[in-house]
This record gives C-alpha cells, sequence and structure tokens, in this order.
C-alpha cells in the first residue's frame, strides 16, 4: 500500500535513521532504499531546529504527533516545501520506538501563495513612493527573495546612458552607481556550475543574453570568476519602453526553477511600473516648476515692458502734445522735439524687434543660412547709425577675410545690440572696439568697451532673459539685448561669450562658421 500512495512515508528511529522508505520517497530525495541515510539531515538547516523541538513536544501534545511543514532537499540538490505528520510508536514499557512519518509535497501551492503574498507586499511598498531613490532603497530589501545575488541596470530617460549598481560579491551590499559607456566583449573561461534557466558556461558565453550589448558584456565580466547555478535577466519595461534590467543570480539549484523565474519576472514589471511612475511624476514636477518659472517670467516680462514702453511714450506724446498745443514753436524746439521723438521712437522700434526675434527664434529654432561678409555688415550698420552712436568707434579687421554662414538680418541685429550696450555703459570720451579676425576655420567679431565692466561671476548670467548686472542694474532697458544675441547667434550655429577687460570694461565676442572657398 505505501508504494501506492503519491507521498514520502517513512519509518525512523528514535534519531532520525531511515529504517524504512518507500518508492516515492526514496526517488523524491535520492535515497538508496537500502541504505537510506537520516531523514533529519535532508531537512533546511533554517527548519531543523524548529522541527526537532516540535518533535520533542510530540508525544505531549493533545494529538500526540508532530505537524509541520518543512523545506527538504530534493534528489537534485533543490528544496521542496513538504507537509508532515510524524507520529510516534510506543513499546511496551511506553517508550518511543520509532516514528511514522507521512509527507506531502506542498511545494507549488506554498510557492504560489508566497509568491502572492511577496507580489502583494512588493506592489504595495514599491508603489507607496513616487520617489526614484526610495523606490531603489526599497528595491534592495527585497533582493534575499528572489535570488542569492542581483544587478541593476537603469537607462536615462533619453536613453543615452546607462547606470549599473550591483551588489557585492563578497559582502552582499549594494555598491554605488557606475555609468556603463562601453564594455569590451566578454573573453574569458567561466567558474560556472550546473546549467540553470541561463547559464554561464564556456560553451555559451558568445551566445546573446542580453538585447543591449553593453548590458550582456557587463553581466559577464561581472560573474566571470564566479561559481553559479541559474542567472535570470528581466527587462524592465514601462509604457512600452525599456528603462533597464534585472539580473538575479542563484548560486545553488532551485526545484521549481520556472516558479523563480516567474517571480522574478513579475517583481520586474512591478519595479518598472514604479520607476515609471516615479519618472513621470519628476517630469511632470519639472512641467510644473517649469510652467511656474514661466508665469514668474511672463509677470516680470509685463512689468517690465509696462516700465520701459512708459518712458519712450511719455516723451513722445509730451513732445508731439507741445507741438499741436503751442503756435509759436521755434524751428530749434521744434528740431529738438522732433529728435527727441526719433530717438524714443527708435528705441521702441528696436525694442520690439528684439522682443519679435526672440519669439521667432523660440518657435522655429535654427535659421536659414547664407554666406555673409561680415566687415561689409559691420560698415552698414556703423553707417547706418552713425548720428546714434559717439564717433570714436575703432574698427580692426583681419585681411582677405572669407565669409561666414549666417542669416544677414540677425547679424545686424546682434551687431546692433552689442555696440547698444557698449555705448551705454561706456563713457563717451572713451573709444569702443569692434575686432573681426578668424580662429581655426571660424571668424570671431568682438566689441569690447571701457565701462565698468562685469563680476566674473555674472559672466554667463548675463545672457540670461530680464537678467541685468549689478553694475547695470538702474539703467533703462529690459535685460534682453544679450539674450537676443545668444539666441540669434545660436540659431546661426555660432557660439557667444563674455570677457571681462584686464584694464576695465567688457568684451562680449561671437564666431560664425567660415564658408569654405574652393
Amino acid at each position: 500500500m505505501a508504494e501506492l500512495i503519491p507521498a514520502l512515508i517513512a519509518v525512523t528511529d528514535s534519531e532520525g535513521g531511515v529504517e524504512f522508505i518507500n518508492k516515492t520517497g526514496a526517488e523524491w530525495l535520492g535515497y538508496d532504499r537500502d541504505q537510506p541515510g537520516n531523514l533529519i539531515e535532508a531537512i533546511k538547516a533554517e527548519d531543523r531546529g524548529a522541527f526537532i523541538e516540535g518533535e520533542q513536544r510530540a508525544p505531549e501534545s493533545e494529538e500526540g504527533s508532530l505537524k509541520a511543514v518543512v523545506r527538504a532537499r530534493f534528489a537534485n540538490g533543490g528544496y521542496r516545501w513538504l507537509s508532515l505528520r510524524k507520529t510516534p510508536l510506543v513499546d511496551a514499557r511506553g517508550e518511543i520506538a520509532s516514528w511514522v512519518i507521512v509527507a506531502f509535497d506542498v511545494h507549488e501551492t506554498r510557492t504560489r501563495q508566497e509568491g502572492l503574498e511577496f507580489s502583494m507586499h512588493s506592489t504595495r511598498v514599491l508603489n507607496s513612493s513616487l520617489d526614484t531613490e526610495e523606490i531603489l532603497r526599497v528595491f534592495w530589501d527585497y533582493v534575499p527573495a528572489l535570488g542569492d545575488w542581483a544587478a541593476l541596470y537603469l537607462f536615462e530617460p533619453d536613453g543615452s546612458s546607462l547606470r549599473r549598481c550591483c551588489q557585492s560579491l563578497e559582502t552582499g551590499e549594494p555598491g554605488p552607481w557606475t555609468v556603463i559607456e562601453s564594455v569590451e566583449a566578454y573573453d574569458g573561461e567561466s567558474a560556472a556550475g550546473d546549467v540553470g534557466m541561463v547559464s554561464f558556461t564556456a560553451a555559451q558565453r558568445d551566445e546573446p543574453w542580453d538585447a543591449c550589448a553593453r548590458i550582456d558584456a557587463d553581466i559577464k565580466n561581472l560573474l566571470t570568476d564566479t561559481t553559479f547555478h541559474a542567472l535570470f535577466n528581466a527587462p524592465l519595461m514601462s509604457f512600452d519602453q525599456r528603462v533597464g534590467s534585472l539580473v538575479v543570480v542563484r548560486k545553488r539549484p532551485l526545484y521549481a526553477e520556472e516558479e523563480t523565474g516567474k517571480r522574478i519576472g513579475l517583481f520586474a514589471m512591478r519595479l518598472a511600473a514604479a520607476l515609471g511612475n516615479a519618472r513621470l511624476y519628476a517630469e511632470a514636477r519639472a512641467r510644473s516648476d517649469e510652467w511656474e518659472r514661466l508665469s514668474e517670467s511672463k509677470s516680470e516680462f509685463l512689468g517690465l515692458v509696462s516700465h520701459e514702453l512708459r518712458n519712450p511714450l511719455t516723451v513722445i506724446y509730451g513732445g508731439v502734445e507741445s507741438l499741436v498745443s503751442k503756435e509759436d514753436v521755434s524751428r530749434k524746439d521744434q528740431r529738438e522735439v522732433l529728435l527727441a521723438t526719433q530717438k524714443e521712437t527708435r528705441r521702441l522700434r528696436y525694442m520690439v524687434e528684439d522682443l519679435l526675434a526672440l519669439s521667432r527664434i523660440e518657435t522655429k529654432g535654427r535659421s536659414q543660412l547664407e554666406p555673409v561678409l561680415l566687415q561689409r555688415q559691420v560698415k552698414l550698420i556703423l553707417a547706418e547709425f552713425g548720428d546714434r552712436w559717439r564717433k570714436n568707434v575703432f574698427f580692426f579687421v583681419d585681411e582677405n577675410l572669407p565669409p561666414v554662414w549666417g542669416e544677414p538680418t540677425f547679424v545686424g541685429q546682434v551687431l546692433r545690440n552689442l555696440l547698444d550696450n557698449a555705448d551705454k555703459y561706456s563713457p563717451k570720451q572713451l573709444p569702443i572696439e569692434v575686432t573681426i579676425k578668424r580662429d581655426e576655420g571660424r571668424t570671431v567679431i568682438s566689441v569690447a568697451d571701457h565701462g565698468p565692466g562685469v563680476l566674473d561671476e555674472e559672466l554667463l548670467q548675463i545672457f540670461e532673459r530680464f537678467y541685468q548686472a549689478a553694475e547695470s542694474r538702474g539703467r533703462s532697458g529690459l535685460g534682453l539685448g544679450l539674450t537676443v544675441c545668444q539666441r540669434l547667434v545660436e540659431a546661426q550655429g555660432g557660439t557667444i561669450w563674455a570677457e571681462s577687460r584686464p584694464e576695465g570694461g567688457l568684451v562680449v565676442s561671437f564666431n560664425l562658421e567660415d564658408v569654405e572657398l574652393s
């Protein structure tokens, strides 16, 4: 009868030595029925203490027997859950002579239950935070339930770079994040053990483990000198986009490799979902912060524009009103009023041009380029606005300069803004210098003044929208001139920068690519 029941049936002595074991039990545990060994030694070490303690209390219990669920080592070296009942057989003196054990394999049921509990708990914990760093910290708490070693690979949101964090093979502690730029292909011998779900053997080392070559090569190089049984590589997918990979290694065989693989796969899905949600939240926060910043900039902009428009409009309106209301205005007074009106009208015109240029660049981006002769553009600007600026504007230019790739209107507007700034901040008796020279396939245009200059820590900030350096605060202007210059230069494929002059003043330079003349 014992041979027909699909369960382990055994009789042991008081020390656990097997006196009889049925065929099913022998096959499960890999025992020789003629020399079966000790049953207690087959129980996993973590479960053995509680099992022995329960065995000692069993005779005095109400049922007189021991009921337990333990993990037992099977023939393949892996462990499976067994639900067993151990009943003592007493002799004529009332002493325990032997034990009868009946054990059923409940591994699938127990594993599914554990998997469900693990899944529910991990889902709840991973989804409890929208902070990526907190999710990653929690992730490492779950690794022991998945395997003996793990590595986590994450792509940056734009897919440009890949970073990896893995446990130390010696201590098991997570190490620092490392950026994986490129990895040489693995070319070494493996110290791996038995074949598992994905095993690392010399015969298989050239087969692709992962679609990402960097991950594939990095895993193999990390585990070159490590003996292990099974490797599970689960891609992390979020909204149909791969965000990384979860790699789990088991050093010892398992009876239910497939069940472990499913658990790791489900955990990877939940981890990817949590990371995806955290990224979406971070992006939403960034957009919200950007909208808030833009809203503040808009309010600031409207205030600045209102203020800057008021001054020229007041001059224009007052001048026109005086000409209309008075009949005996002298020609001299008329000319002064008209010149003031002309100056403020021109100021309004350039203010509007700057705003329109900024809007056009931010909408369209890079402009259509054509060959432009910079020396001619500078002369045209100086001639066009000769009555506006001082006469002491010096122009230095290298000979035989080639044309550059640019947009004539943009180049003119950049030069006008730079000359405007130099004229505004430099004392009238001191000159402004405009220099054009070649520099490694590009032409550099510089406008230098003798004004108060800019602090070194402000040299980058002066190109920000509405920014005014400490030395220029209180002067008229929107703080858009250099921002417009930067956007216009970059739209032409150039670069703009500012430098302080040792003798005092500021030099603002920009470059454009030369046209290669055949």
